[in-house]
């Protein structure tokens, strides 16, 4: 799930991170790649919690989509399932081809 701005305002990704933290526990990552930032939720949930932390998420991202002073985000505060701009996985899109890690 990708979330998206309407361009007003810049993203507080702190204030995303720090507002969904209760969330965590049923994700796998958090991707921070600009001002959009995407969510990976597992399948094993089922269909009405997954839909349940979709929503939650979404409420989450309108409110803290349009700030004019947001803060930095503390990169040592959070773990490793928030990913980034600059780790390997923001590289990675529906065209990508090429192997990232070859195990021989």
């Amino acid at each position: 799930m990708t979330l998206s701005s309407n361009g007003s305002g810049k993203f507080d990704a702190a204030g995303f991170v720090e507002c969904t933290e209760g969330l965590h526990k049923d994700i796998i990552h958090i991707l921070l790649s600009g001002h959009e930032p995407t969510v990976t939720i597992p399948a094993i949930h089922g269909v009405e919690a997954t839909a349940e932390i979709i929503g939650n998420f979404l409420r989450s991202a309108v409110d803290h989509a349009s700030c004019h002073s947001p803060r930095i985000l503390d990169r040592a505060q959070w773990p490793e399932y928030v990913v980034w701009p600059n780790h390997m996985l923001a590289f990675f899109d529906s065209q990508m081809r090429e192997r990232v890690l070859d195990l021989e």
